[in-house]
């Protein structure tokens, strides 16, 4: 190594460290040679390779939390697209809430914002349902009394009623149009309907005695019924994931 035997120290310094990095630009470590030396670092370290494994581990079974909660809303829970969005704002003013408690400073307005979104939207599905219910309750009432007028006031106009097969055999009709004639077809009936989410949705269901013989999934526009689908079909029936509101 004689290009480093001089007198000056500083010489020799500048001189090792000019042809150090001469010697790296010459001959650039390649991507893969990388990868080869850091999974032999990970082979020679078994702690190493058990947190590796943890994380993927975790990784794995995060990516799967969404469609597990919407299987389990929807399916286990019978709570339909209305349950799971409860659920899914649940989980956010929790994650939000969490954050907001283990950090500070210039993120805390974030984390309060993020919550009281959160908090708005659970609202706000929960408003949803309690407005749907008292105009399905003023409905049956009106119609429990015979009450025309006040079947008329919450149907809509051009309000449309469809039966399948199986809820015609049971003696209803199987299209009607227009809120006069689906006002006349329910006056006086429904003594066993009860307001019930299908699918998340605002329905109506017929269980006298605990039997349950028809459902009727109705749609709602600016305060009035506008869409009744009576279902009387087993099959479909089975296919519909009813549960209660709060």
């Amino acid at each position: 190594m004689h290009w480093c035997r001089t007198p000056s120290t500083r010489q020799v310094k500048s001189q090792c460290e000019a042809l150090l990095v001469e010697r790296v630009k010459a001959e650039p470590e390649s991507w893969i040679q990388r990868i080869r030396d850091g999974l032999a670092y990970i082979h020679e370290r078994a702690a190493l390779q058990r947190l590796l494994i943890v994380q993927a581990v975790a990784f794995i079974f995060f990516t799967l939390v969404l469609p597990i909660e919407i299987v389990y809303a929807k399916e286990s829970l019978g709570a339909g697209d209305t349950g799971y969005g409860v659920l899914l704002s649940a989980w956010g003013i929790g994650h939000a809430e969490v954050r907001a408690l283990r950090q500070g400073g210039l993120e805390q307005p974030l984390d309060e914002a993020g919550l009281a979104a959160a908090r708005v939207a659970a609202e706000r599905l929960s408003a949803d349902v309690r407005a749907d219910r008292s105009v399905v309750d003023a409905f049956l009432t009106a119609a429990r009394e015979g009450n025309f007028e006040a079947l008329l006031s919450v149907l809509d106009p051009q309000v449309v009623l469809r039966a399948d097969d199986a809820a015609v055999r049971l003696g209803g009709p199987r299209q009607l149009s227009g809120s006069a004639a689906v006002a006349k077809a329910f006056q006086g009936r429904a003594q066993a309907g009860r307001f019930i989410l299908a699918d998340g949705a605002p329905a109506i269901l017929v269980a006298p005695g605990g039997r349950m013989i028809l459902a009727m999934r109705v749609a709602i526009h600016d305060g009035r019924i506008a869409a009744i689908e009576a279902i009387a079909d087993p099959a479909r029936l089975t296919q519909l994931a009813f549960s209660l509101p709060d």
